[in-house]
């Protein structure tokens, strides 16, 4: 009977649930209203621009030059995110003939890398609380 009392005190007093929040993501500048936006979340380095390896990833289908998208129970931390706008369906992101994307892209903080890809050091944000995230694509 003890161990219930202790147990109901330290789940009234002393335990809180991990703090979690939502990241909403805006992704503007769409120039062709068709296809989906492949959505890639990450929360640790060594997994960054891995698609196989993100922490949380969405789809969003087009239906207009902006679109929307929320992930929740977000553990509260560091993330980085990536995009891309996936115009033919094919699930995945297509390339010209030197190895740039040929379809549109957009990385956290809105960074424009411009000699190979982005680094996460440019692309993460500490979520502390629900955040609203712009991404403006880049074709």
């Amino acid at each position: 009977m003890k161990l219930i009392y202790i147990l109901i005190l330290f789940l009234v007093l002393g335990f809180e649930s991990p703090k979690k929040a939502k990241i909403t993501i805006i992704i503007t500048n769409i120039e062709e209203v068709k296809g989906q936006i492949k959505i890639a979340l990450y929360n640790k380095e060594a997994d960054f621009l891995h698609q196989e390896q993100k922490y949380k990833g969405a789809e969003v289908k087009i239906d207009s030059t902006r679109v929307k998208y929320t992930f929740t129970d977000i553990p509260l931390g560091e993330y980085a995110i990536t995009l891309f706008h996936d115009e033919n369906s094919n699930g995945k992101m297509d390339r010209n003939f030197i190895g740039l994307p040929s379809e549109g892209t957009a990385f956290s903080n809105n960074i424009r890398p411009h000699f190979g890809p982005p680094k996460y050091e440019d692309a993460v944000f500490d979520l502390e609380s629900d955040k609203v995230v712009y991404l403006r694509l880049v074709y």
